[in-house]
């Protein structure tokens, strides 16, 4: 079935209940979505919809204006069921659902208000679950489905060689940009508008195969392709349009074996990388601060620490000793009320004792320690690794 063929929909399964997060949770664990609701409170037009929702229909399940998961619906079901939740009777239907993805709080969530909802398709949230959907395929394509055939294991592959052709700047790249996997250093120079950011995005690729799906949306990518060959041997075409599956998304064509993923990170430039994404957690960590409960409690790895302190005073201060004004940093875990849960922040103390967190430092400051962060996370690991940066210049001070 085309994915343009189904039935999107939206769901926040229990409205009014007390720990309503709790018992969505509960049951999106057991492979269910539900309409719950108080017999007082019989939302009539909503179980109607409810009853209609069937088969292969995509539901995402939201709590309030965040994500909890994208499902797909596997058996449908119109029996009414009942159940005593901290002594209240609670009544609701159920569908059997297989979840495609978990993930709360999912960036740029528009605006869908009520409890249920089948989605129209030049809707904003139509698009968004669609786009969604379209990512899980692409994953699924590429991810997991059987290897068949003499395909390249990660630890034999030497050489990655990348061809574009119609992709946004790049008509076509006259020369295939060839990676070795030994541990040589690549940098990027040209003017603005060249393609570098679209090279650097195809190369990313390799390591989450999600991204040229995130970073090339639309219909003007529909005559776009990217080869990517490995070993001057293997190759795998990715297009925005697949001719067997009718998937609108960036998918591997012409293949029934999985493209290998390459161990690393890939930190897109300064409209979308990761190492801008916390600076909403602002106003919660310095309400802290000013409030004196960071206590440099977090249990961060003392390595890790090590690692980002020593750095940060290399690259900033250009030295590694007790002189460097990092030498006390330290970690703490903070609770941020967006997200709900606590997030580790990093904080050293001034000359004069006043705590100062990474939300204090300058731009420069921030962009290293973020994307310290990042590189932290794939040292002393026995493999191969990848760490793409876009627009790096942008952390560095002037040398």
């Amino acid at each position: 079935m085309d994915i343009k063929q189904r039935n999107y929909w939206y769901i926040q399964m229990s409205s009014g209940i007390a720990e309503g997060l709790k018992i969505d949770l509960a049951i999106l664990k057991k492979n269910k979505i539900a309409i719950i609701y108080d017999k007082k409170l019989k939302p009539k037009n909503k179980i109607e919809d409810f009853k209609k929702m069937k088969k292969r229909d995509i539901v995402l399940v939201k709590r309030d204006n965040s994500t909890i998961a994208l499902v797909e619906i596997i058996d449908s079901d119109t029996k009414l069921y009942e159940e005593k939740i901290n002594n209240r009777t609670i009544n609701y239907y159920q569908h059997k659902i297989r979840i495609l993805e978990e993930n709360r709080n999912r960036p740029n969530l528009p605006e869908c208000r009520g409890i249920l909802q089948k989605t129209s398709e030049n809707s904003p949230i139509y698009k968004y679950i669609y786009e969604w959907y379209s990512e899980i395929i692409n994953r699924d394509s590429s991810n997991n489905i059987k290897l068949k055939g003499d395909i390249p294991k990660l630890q034999n592959i030497t050489t990655i060689d990348i061809e574009i052709k119609n992709l946004k700047s790049i008509k076509e790249l006259k020369k295939k940009f060839r990676i070795r996997l030994n541990g040589e250093l690549y940098i990027i120079v040209g003017n603005n508008g060249l393609g570098k950011s679209t090279l650097l995005i195809s190369i990313g690729h390799l390591t989450k195969q999600i991204f040229l799906q995130r970073e090339f949306k639309g219909d003007s990518f529909n005559s776009s392709r990217i080869i990517y060959t490995f070993n001057n041997t293997e190759k795998f075409e990715w297009k925005k349009f697949n001719q067997k599956s009718g998937a609108r998304a960036w998918t591997i064509q012409d293949r029934t074996a999985s493209m290998p993923r390459i161990d690393g990170i890939f930190e897109s430039g300064i409209v979308s990388g990761a190492r801008f994404e916390h600076l909403e957690f602002k106003k919660d960590v310095l309400e802290q601060v000013d409030k004196n409960k960071i206590k440099g409690s977090s249990k961060q790895d003392k390595d890790a620490i090590k690692f980002i302190r020593d750095n940060l005073s290399y690259i900033i201060d250009g030295k590694r000793d007790d002189n460097s004004r990092y030498k006390s940093l330290f970690t703490d875990e903070v609770y941020i009320e967006k997200i709900k849960k606590k997030e580790i922040i990093y904080f050293y103390r001034d000359f004069k004792g006043n705590i100062i967190s990474e939300y204090s430092f300058s731009t420069g400051e921030y962009f290293v320690l973020a994307l310290l962060k990042l590189i932290s996370g794939k040292r002393n690991k026995n493999k191969k690794s990848l760490i793409v940066i876009d627009e790096l210049d942008i952390s560095l001070p002037t040398i």
